[in-house]
């Protein structure tokens, strides 16, 4: 798979594709699997899968562990914000993987800051 999106790059680099249009219409075949393409639809499914995936371990350390003290409140503070942006560009946009991808982040983005901001104000009261 990885192989494959990496030869999406490299042919849309090499074609030079700028156009949104030009890169919706290109489509390529998967030789293992007959009748199946990837889609610009499909590669950002993929896309917000595993970028999605990726947050999981911070967010279930934290969930478990509820230590926040190697976090930074600035970065998941601003972090969380983009997520939330980028759901609204995406609701805007009527974009299904945006949406998704991005709910689900700023779910887990959410829980890690809040565990985030009780834990900075119970040690300043300490």
């Amino acid at each position: 798979m990885v192989v494959i999106l990496i030869g999406l790059a490299l042919k849309m680099l090499k074609l030079r594709l700028i156009s949104h249009k030009l890169i919706e219409k290109l489509m390529i075949e998967l030789p293992v699997l007959e009748n199946f393409y990837l889609t610009t639809e499909m590669l950002g499914y993929i896309a917000a899968t595993l970028t999605t995936i990726s947050f999981l371990p911070q967010a279930i350390l934290t969930i478990r562990t509820r230590d926040t003290d190697g976090l930074s409140l600035s970065m998941y503070s601003t972090f969380t914000l983009g997520v939330f942006c980028w759901m609204v560009y995406g609701l805007y946009l009527a974009n299904n993987v945006i949406i998704l991808a991005n709910s689900i982040t700023l779910f887990l983005a959410s829980i890690i800051l809040s565990f985030k901001i009780y834990n900075s104000f119970v040690k300043c009261k300490k």
